[in-house]
């Protein structure tokens, strides 16, 4: 069994500028032996205010890299697809969707 642990450097704010220090739910779902999702969602009330989606891959030498996040960054949804080393590789923004329909 692997331990992943996330540590965040800067605190999330919400809307009313307030930190949302703590993820109110976070889920790690395996995929298969080499990947994984992990997820995290803020909500203010009923409202989704901040999420991440990470795909999780195990590389050779053990380590765990991020190739794809799926996240609300900019204030729009949307999906960066990462090279090695975390260099993005393609940017595609999901304007039509509000914070909620996205998670």
């Amino acid at each position: 069994m692997r331990l992943i642990v996330w540590v965040f450097l800067e605190p999330l704010l919400g809307d009313d500028g307030h930190s949302l220090d703590m993820p109110e739910k976070t889920f790690t779902i395996p995929l298969s032996a080499e990947c994984f999702l992990v997820a995290e969602c803020f909500r203010s009330g009923p409202r989704v205010v901040d999420f991440v989606v990470r795909l999780m891959v195990y590389r050779n030498d053990g380590e765990v890299e991020v190739v794809a996040r799926y996240d609300t960054a900019h204030g729009l949804p949307h999906l960066d697809q990462l090279k090695q080393g975390g260099r993005l590789i393609e940017k595609t923004w999901l304007p039509h969707l509000d914070f909620n329909e996205a998670y």
